[in-house]
């Protein structure tokens, strides 16, 4: 799902969409007076005026003012249930994470639409006001790519300080120990880690290289470099195996 908000200097782009539009719910006497007052919102650059997309196309537009909507127009020719509408509107108010979805209205609402409201989730309040509470599922995947992992600490980091708790983790390669980190929940000690590491406590080479100044001292530090690397089966991940060891707690997971 695609949304953005609108502006004045769009209008054109937008305006047979809108005119073409029905008030889904009784916000306004009637459909005309629901577009005008839409119109003069976006006009207004409040910033309360947004659009929704489906299928590429404009097909439901809202204003959103101090967290409740208070207006919805949708295209005279969509056919949605209303599960799947209140299904959109929930996944525009998640995309900012919201706590909550609220509507608005003037006037009471009927029976009717009281009906729909909940069954739908929602609790109608001196039957003007209807609130649902959203819930989030997050989960978070990481990817590898050896030194790329250290960014993701401080993704998780984030989460932590916007409260937004994680309930899947998923990870390759780097990712899959970064994962094993934020299940332990000890965000210190995964700091401390990238903090500190570098290429020998992931690797351990079969020989040193040093600097050199000749290109025979160069030739022959990577022909003993090779050879003890095939003598040794390749480059050791013992001091990876450590850390790991040293790092992670089954018990925390």
């Amino acid at each position: 799902m695609i949304s953005e908000k609108m502006v004045a200097s769009e209008w054109p782009d937008f305006s047979k969409w809108v005119s073409n539009s029905i008030q889904l719910l009784p916000f306004y006497e009637t459909h005309s007076l629901a577009r005008q007052v839409f119109s003069q919102k976006v006009y207004d650059n409040t910033g309360v005026a947004y659009v929704i997309y489906r299928n590429k196309r404009p097909f439901l537009f809202l204003t959103v003012e101090t967290d409740q909507v208070t207006n919805v127009l949708i295209q005279a020719t969509t056919q949605m249930s209303w599960s799947a509408i209140f299904l959109v509107i929930d996944l525009f108010f998640k995309q900012s994470f919201q706590p909550k979805v609220s509507f608005l209205f003037p006037r009471a609402l009927t029976l009717h639409l009281q009906t729909v409201f909940s069954k739908h989730g929602y609790t109608v309040l001196e039957n003007k006001t209807a609130v649902k509470e959203l819930t989030y599922h997050t989960s978070l995947v990481l990817g590898g790519g050896g030194a790329r992992g250290a960014y993701q600490i401080g993704v998780w980091q984030a989460l932590k300080e916007l409260v937004i708790p994680v309930e899947i983790v998923t990870g390759t390669s780097v990712g899959a120990l970064n994962g094993a980190l934020i299940l332990q929940d000890d965000f210190e000690a995964a700091k401390n880690m990238w903090e500190k590491i570098d290429t020998q406590k992931i690797l351990s080479f079969p020989t040193t290289v040093t600097s050199s100044d000749t290109l025979r001292d160069m030739m022959s530090q990577i022909g003993s470099f090779t050879l003890n690397a095939i003598q040794s089966n390749g480059v050791s991940t013992q001091p990876l195996q450590k850390l790991i060891h040293d790092t992670f707690s089954q018990e925390k997971m």
